[in-house]
């Protein structure tokens, strides 16, 4: 499975886009947050030779390393950012090609079609799947596939709200999420459900735990997984579709029993 080896749980007869979206979804979210509140509003620029840089204007400034993953214009299309127009270096487009090169060995023609409609009826015909929100899936896709500890993404805007061209920006040194807290992770299971972004939940929420610092996954039982932060521990409860169906936490070694915080969720 080339790339997609040793670092997922990938059924090749599935549809594989979503269970790479499954695999970062919940860790990129919670990179978001934290990356739009530390650099949300504050001046940047971009360099694309090499060494490709994106600079903050922080103080000191925050310089992170960008990857090119694709466009969406106002004639409502999104390009891959391997089909390279603009002739980027190419540590600026590695990432993209991987997508790419990952589409070709398992036959993904979404992965390989340089450009597409974002539209349902117009992808339909040409026998392209019809997704939500096509260009964030795809922006998270390649960060899964990025492997980034802390993946977030930037977008710059062209002419119009419609022309974007987002990056993945990667500084390890200086960008990381801090360890885990049971609280955060219980916001960022309810906000990352409520996006409507997740298909497998089981999936989403065990590959959270695997990639995120700070947590130990104990699975209680075939429904229930308990992530254990250095603070309490979050408890998430599936129904029988693996869909999340209650989120839980206990904060402290003192705790007694599970302080339901937030709703209890149910699709039924």
């Amino acid at each position: 499975m080339a790339d997609l080896e040793p670092n997922f749980w990938i059924d090749v007869e599935g549809d594989v886009v979503a269970q790479l979206v499954d695999h970062i979804v919940l860790l990129a979210f919670e990179s978001q947050v934290l990356f739009a509140e530390r650099f949300g509003g504050v001046a940047w620029e971009g360099d694309l030779t090499e060494p490709p840089t994106f600079t903050f204007h922080t103080d000191p400034p925050a310089r992170f390393a960008p990857s090119f993953v694709g466009s969406t214009s106002a004639d409502g299309s999104w390009m891959w950012g391997w089909h390279n127009i603009n002739q980027f270096a190419e540590p600026v487009v590695a990432i993209a090609n991987t997508v790419h090169g990952n589409g070709e060995q398992l036959g993904i023609a979404e992965l390989t079609t340089a450009l597409q409609p974002l539209d349902a009826e117009a992808r339909a015909a040409q026998g392209l799947p019809v997704r939500t929100d096509v260009a964030t899936q795809y922006v998270l896709l390649t960060q899964a596939l990025s492997l980034d500890p802390a993946p977030v993404w930037f977008r710059s805007f062209g002419e119009s709200a419609d022309d974007q061209a987002t990056f993945i920006l990667r500084n390890d040194a200086d960008f990381a999420l801090p360890p885990a807290r049971s609280l955060s992770v219980n916001r960022t299971l309810t906000e990352g459900l409520s996006s409507g972004m997740m298909t497998d939940h089981v999936l989403a929420v065990h590959s959270y735990a695997a990639r995120r610092e700070g947590i130990v996954l104990d699975r209680a039982d075939a429904d229930c997984y308990e992530l254990r932060c250095a603070d309490g521990t979050v408890i998430v409860r599936f129904d029988d579709l693996r869909r999340i169906s209650a989120i839980e936490s206990t904060v402290g070694p003192e705790s007694v029993g599970p302080e339901t915080v937030g709703a209890e969720w149910s699709d039924g």
